[in-house]
């Protein structure tokens, strides 16, 4: 099989969805890769990141004691806010920060090779999104801020018990609305079909060189 040259003009686009948790980010992927015409690749935290890790490393099995402690990989803290809600965040140490970054340099690989990602990301340290940045440079991206009220991302977290009730507080007010997206949709006035096709018809509508 042929290699592709990392600086090949066939690179593929990248789409970006930077939102908080419960924003629907997930759901949209799956729809535009339903609606789209060509190959989309679906990318994100899951995959790339929290399924590499042996099960002992995201507490789902007991850790021996010769390997790290959760503080050098990622882990979470229970605390409230002056108004008794509670907050979850999530902590990230230097071996769960080095797979990030694998992470954002793997998004880059996929694209030099030609393919179409969209990619489910979380902006926890907003300086994350100028490491990805860097990672894409002569790589056609799209950024779309995926939003919400946070009352929503609330009555979602409770509903799909798939997070700590007060992860979505932890970081909903930390993430960035500024001149870095292309696009904003806000998933509480739309449903993930309707978010895709606004992104789909976006892209063809608004080619970049690069």
């Amino acid at each position: 099989m042929p290699k592709a040259h990392k600086n090949s003009t066939t690179s593929g686009i990248v789409v970006i969805l930077s939102g908080p948790s419960t924003a629907g980010k997930t759901s949209i992927q799956k729809a535009f890769q339903n609606i789209a015409s060509e190959l989309w690749l679906k990318i994100g935290l899951d995959n790339f990141f929290c399924e590499v890790f042996p099960p002992t490393y995201m507490g789902k099995e007991e850790r021996a004691p010769q390997l790290p402690s959760d503080k050098e990989v990622m882990w979470i803290t229970h605390e409230t806010d002056e108004h008794g809600n509670n907050v979850v965040p999530i902590h990230f140490g230097p071996l769960g920060i080095k797979v990030m970054m694998g992470m954002f340099s793997a998004i880059g690989a996929y694209a030099r090779a030609g393919n179409n990602l969209i990619v489910d990301f979380i902006p926890y340290d907003i300086a994350w999104i100028q490491c990805l940045k860097n990672d894409l440079q002569e790589i056609k991206t799209y950024w779309i801020d995926i939003t919400l009220p946070l009352e929503v991302a609330e009555a979602r977290e409770k509903e799909r018990k798939t997070s700590p009730i007060g992860h979505a507080r932890s970081h909903h007010h930390k993430m960035p609305h500024t001149s870095t997206y292309d696009l904003v949709i806000d998933t509480s006035r739309v449903n993930p079909e309707e978010a895709a096709h606004t992104i789909y018809d976006f892209i063809k509508n608004h080619p970049k060189s690069s």
